[in-house]
């Protein structure tokens, strides 16, 4: 996988949501937000990928970010896959953001989507 979009849009189809179904639960403004992510034209942020990945409930964060090649699994300590991320108040989301930051500057070479 080469991308985070591809990624998303693999899980979105698994979960069979359309892209204006998913755009709706995550709040997101346009279907088409989904379908730019999906084809790399547009970044997703954080939080729309928390979003995403709650409304699908078929991976974890983390999940993307390994099958993009942003960070490697054994970076990945199992005590920090953190789940129901709405229950976190935003210095802990904040914490997990920095941390995940953090992982992706390590592996520089690896940033490189597509």
């Amino acid at each position: 996988m080469s991308n985070i979009g591809e990624f998303i849009k693999e899980k979105r189809k698994q979960t069979n949501y359309s892209q204006a179904a998913l755009a709706q639960k995550c709040g997101l403004k346009h279907d088409s937000v989904v379908c730019n992510i999906e084809k790399g034209e547009r970044k997703v942020t954080w939080e729309e990928l928390g979003m995403i990945s709650q409304v699908l409930g078929n991976f974890h964060v983390f999940d993307a970010l390994v099958a993009a090649g942003f960070i490697r699994e054994d970076d990945i300590n199992p005590v920090h896959r953190l789940y129901h991320l709405e229950e976190l108040n935003s210095n802990d989301i904040e914490d997990v953001q920095k941390y995940i930051e953090f992982l992706i500057f390590k592996h520089p070479k690896e940033n490189k989507e597509g």
